[in-house]
Order: C-alpha cells, then structure tokens, then sequence
C-alpha cells in the first residue's frame, strides 16, 4: 500500500465530528490495528506515487522505487477544492487529512470565530462540532439553502433551521469577494456586509485525484472511469472509492460517489474480482452524516423520482422519504430513522412495486415487503 501520509490507513468520517470533539482520539481511528499489517504481509509505504507504467506494470514512488504489479488498485480519492486566498499566519484551512483536522481542532474553542465556506457535509458536520466546542459560527453558502445539491427543498430547508436553532449565523445565496488578512480575517460579501473571524474553513466539494491515471493514459471522465467489475480501461488496473466513476448496473449510469460506505464495498468487490470471483459493484449506495442530535441516512439514487411519501415528519425530526419512480422504491432519506432507511436500501432495485399509503404509514412494516424480496443491500 502507497500512501503520502505517514500513517496508517484511518477513517476519516470522524474526523469532522468526535476528532474535533475529542471523544475520539487520533490512535483509535485506525481501520485496523498496526501489527496487523505486518502480521498478514502487507507492506505500508510512506511515499508519492508520481508516475504509473501500464506496459511495464510498474509504479514510481518518489525517491526513486520502482514498484512491479500483477494488479494495481487506485484509490487515490479526491483533494478539496480550493480558492486561491491566502494567509500568512496560516488561519484559511481545508478539511480532509489527519493533518487537516489537527490544525482545525487546534483553531476552534469557545469564543473563537469561525466562517466555512460551503453549507454541505463537512461544512455542517464542523459547524455543529464548532458550536458544540463554544466557538461562533458563520456558513457562507453560494445556494439558497444547506446541502441543496443532494437533499430535496423540503429536507434541506430543515437543516437551515437546524442550523439557526443552534446558534449558526447563516448567509444563504452569498458570495465572499474579498479577503483581506490583517489581525482578523476579514471577509467581504457580494452585499457588502464584513465578517470578521479567527479562521476560515473552506469545504466546497473535492476534485478527484486523478492525475497519476491521467498521466498514463487511463480513460478519465469525472474520475478514473470503471465498469461494474472496478476495471479501468487500463489491462490490470482497478479504481475504487471517489476516485472511481464506476457503472452501476442497478441504475444503469456511470456514477461516482464521495462516500466512505461506498469506497468500502466497492474496494471489497475490486478486491474479489482481482482474486477471480466475477462480481458486479451493485449494492446501493449509502451515506450518513451526524449533525448536532440529528443523524441523516440517505440510500439509492433518486434524482430522477416522480414520486415522493413521507413516513413521519419533517416537524418531529424523525421521519423517512422515500423516492419512487413508476411505483419502485429508488431511494429513500430519513433523519433518526435508520431502520427504515436500511429497509428501503434493501428494496433498490427489487423492482417491487409498494403502495404508497403502506409505505406513509408509520404502522406498516416494511418487512412485509422484504420477506418477500431476498436482496441484498443494506443490511
């Protein structure tokens, strides 16, 4: 395994939540224990790969080791987006790295003054770690409302009063057009209101880490483009995780999805097909994010649904909404409801048709409809 970090493999989900929080230190958020690496031979190396050989099956780690390969896995990821600010005292920050999250943790406490840029998942998970720490928090968000570009309006109109409940002041359809770092940051708005603070963190979204597939000709497309088996156009190289624009054969469309659960299932059926076991990546895909006591789940691809039911409601903050297309589920999102959202996952693609009055009823059980469709999914 090559990496650029000098440690080894962690999960980062917490590290916008109890890492900043610190009800989780930095050594329990290894995926596995330490020993276990050298223990099942698996070599860790601290070192950039800066050029791939699909010919010669060999990678090039800087400082000079080449590295042959049968298979090769790519899951290089993404890197946040940045803007092009600068401060001297080093107080504009990104969110993605152990690093990242340190420097962060080190920034936030109360009575200190924090602005993010963006109002989507990292953007939301540390405002309400930084409210929980005691800090002041101001989201600047370009879009009418929070997480607009994966939640419905309903939804998302919920999490900008979850925010002004909390104590977040939030600038919606707002734009900062100027930065000037002096003892405070000041920030200047598109309406020409100042924000001033202690630091910035900037969570726009991330751009894959595609350079090192691009450089050896691998197709790219919104990421290293794969099929339903994780295979690159590249004989021998596989992508997974964010990095990995892969064919979903349950929605039937080249999809990539910056989730951990993803790149977990997916590496795991890239690792299955390398050892010969011909298996599609067709599990549905999950995401969740915890803010202040509220824990979002979301399953399926539901974009392009002609029909929503709500179980529950949006009032109570327990509820589930389930998206449905020509009467088949297609994905749900449900706050505090994780049950019947790991339900509706396993019902994507099941191709069952469920009425909608039994699925807004909070009496009807939704194993009903799974005892009669043995799918995988979400379990």
């Amino acid at each position: 395994m090559i990496s650029d970090e000098a440690v080894a493999p962690y999960e980062r989900p917490p590290l916008s939540k109890e890492f900043l929080r610190s009800t989780r230190s930095a050594e329990s958020l290894g995926v596995l224990p330490v020993d276990w690496y050298r223990e099942n031979d698996v070599e860790l190396i601290d070192g950039r790969a800066v050029s791939l050989n699909p010919d010669e099956r060999a990678v090039q780690v800087a400082g000079g080791n080449n590295i042959r390969y049968s298979n090769l896995v790519l899951a290089t990821g993404g890197r946040p987006r940045r803007l092009d600010w600068h401060d001297p005292q080093g107080r504009i920050l990104y969110l993605r790295s152990l690093q990242d999250a340190r420097a962060l943790k080190e920034a936030l406490g109360p009575g200190r003054r924090i602005v993010i840029i963006g109002a989507g998942f990292i953007g939301g998970e540390v405002a309400a770690s930084a409210r929980h720490l005691g800090a002041s928090v101001t989201i600047v968000e370009a879009l009418p409302l929070p997480l607009a570009r994966v939640l419905d309006e309903d939804i998302a109109g919920m999490y900008a009063d979850l925010h002004g409940e909390n104590g977040v002041n939030l600038r919606l359809s707002s734009q900062v057009v100027a930065v000037r770092a002096g003892s405070d940051l000041e920030l200047t708005l598109h309406d020409g209101n100042v924000l001033n603070c202690d630091v910035v963190l900037i969570g726009i979204g991330l751009e894959p880490n595609v350079n090192l597939a691009v450089d050896a000709g691998l197709e790219c497309r919104n990421g290293i483009v794969v099929d339903e088996f994780g295979r690159s156009s590249a004989d021998g190289i596989f992508a997974a995780g964010d990095v990995a624009n892969h064919f979903n054969p349950v929605y039937q469309r080249w999809l990539r999805v910056e989730h951990h659960d993803n790149a977990l299932k997916q590496g795991a059926i890239v690792a299955a097909n390398i050892l010969g076991d011909r298996r599609p990546y067709e599990a549905p895909h999950w995401f969740w994010s915890v803010q202040y006591d509220c824990t979002l789940e979301a399953v399926g691809w539901w974009q392009e649904h002609d029909q929503a039911v709500t179980r529950g409601t949006l009032e109570s903050r327990r509820f589930v909404r389930f998206y449905l297309k020509a009467g088949q589920i297609v994905g749900a999102v449900g706050l505090n409801a994780g049950r019947d959202v790991r339900r509706a996952g396993r019902l994507v693609g099941s191709r069952m048709r469920i009425e909608a009055v039994n699925l807004a009823d909070e009496a009807w059980d939704l194993r009903r409809a799974l005892v009669a469709t043995p799918i995988g999914g979400i379990e």
